[in-house]
């Protein structure tokens, strides 16, 4: 059975990385829940501030030809919006999610002890998700 990282597993993970963008993705991902894919695919248009909410398709659910599915709407609060705020443009939100992290987060997650029957896909996510 698998299981999301625990509060402290992730603290460990976002103290140990050195780069800040890819320390805001890991952030990102425990406070919305995203996969990792649709994360890095965040574009600075799927953000209303006024109304706090980031909508998007889902990537992996598009891939399978899935007509009438609603996009995913996250309401977000103050940590998420640091993190916007931060990475805040127009375009794509995190350029090194976008290029190369997603190929590398395997060797990334390797650097961290935790349970070898997690799949990295789920390791960044909240426990709530």
């Amino acid at each position: 059975m698998k299981r999301a990282i625990t509060a402290e597993e992730h603290a460990a993970i976002v103290e140990r990385e050195l780069n800040p963008e890819r320390r805001d993705f890991y952030e990102l991902l425990w406070h919305t829940g995203a996969s990792q894919t649709d994360a890095a695919s965040l574009m600075a248009e799927h953000v209303d501030w006024a109304n706090r909410t980031i909508c998007y398709s889902r990537k992996n659910l598009r891939s399978r030809g899935g007509r009438g599915i609603k996009p995913a709407l996250i309401r977000f609060g103050d940590d998420v919006a640091a993190i916007l705020k931060r990475v805040r443009g127009r375009g794509p939100f995190l350029q090194i999610a976008r290029h190369g992290a997603l190929v590398q987060r395997e060797a990334q997650f390797k650097k961290f002890p935790m349970d070898p029957r997690r799949s990295p896909a789920i390791l960044l996510r909240h426990p709530s998700d």
